[in-house]
């Protein structure tokens, strides 16, 4: 059966098809799934861990190291595919609600999310720049190293989101809202974060040079060690860098 049909039968289904079947290529092309329930679907990526000699799913906080020594049997003779990712070409997502689903390193080519919810989704390393993604919704999403290079996100909800390491540059992120998030080391050389809530934001050692925060919200933020050369905000203003909490006597 068709992968797209196997994920119509519901998210259950799915789900426990992927969990007896681990070493499945999910291949999902021009489907259509707007505003389908999603929640909790399982399209992340798997990597062969040559210790137990199974496939583990890939969450955001998860990796899978390698073994430093392998048989020749294991390593070149019998060697399954190290990693699997599920490809989910030009399918439409449209106001979908993808909840909790894991999209880990998905390949989202030309994939449709526009107004989807995405909230809570584990999408570590995932590319989201060659996907559509205007009006989604991220808040609380695990999207470590994603990235999100030239894409128009203004507006857009990523409210306690985890975006270590992601990447933003060129990005627009006007009015975006930021609060809470975790960007530390995040990529935002460029960026426009003209009136972005960053509200109590981590965004220690991130790359600002260049970015433009006119009017943007940065109470309780942390800029520690962040790379501000060059960024632009209102009068010259310096934003907010969070105070370290002083033990109590």
């Amino acid at each position: 059966m068709e992968h797209h049909r196997l994920l119509g039968m519901g998210v259950a289904a799915w789900n426990e098809l992927r969990g007896r079947i681990p070493d499945m290529e999910p291949e999902i092309v021009q489907a259509d799934f707007s505003g389908a329930d999603l929640r909790g679907v399982n399209l992340g990526a798997v990597q062969f861990d040559p210790e137990s000699e199974r496939y583990v799913t890939l969450g955001w906080d998860r990796p899978v190291t390698p073994p430093r020594r392998l048989s020749v049997t294991k390593a070149f003779l019998n060697r399954p595919p190290r990693k699997i990712t599920a490809v989910l070409d030009r399918t439409d997502f449209t106001s979908a609600d993808l909840t909790g689903a894991n999209l880990t390193e998905a390949c989202l080519s030309g994939t449709v999310l526009r107004k989807a919810r995405l909230d809570e989704v584990e999408a570590a390393d995932t590319d989201f720049s060659i996907a559509e993604i205007t009006g989604a919704t991220f808040r609380s999403a695990k999207l470590p190293r994603a990235d999100f290079e030239g894409c128009d996100l203004s507006g857009m909800d990523f409210t306690g989101a985890h975006l270590e390491g992601a990447s933003f540059g060129d990005a627009r992120l006007r009015r975006c809202r930021l609060a809470g998030a975790v960007l530390r080391n995040a990529d935002l050389r460029d960026a426009d974060l003209t009136g972005a809530d960053l509200t109590g934001a981590d965004l220690s050692g991130a790359f600002l040079e260049g970015a433009v925060l006119t009017d943007a919200l940065t109470e309780g933020a942390d800029f520690t060690g962040a790379d501000r050369t060059g960024d632009r905000l209102p009068n010259g203003c310096i934003p907010a860098v969070r105070p370290k909490t002083q033990p109590s006597a």
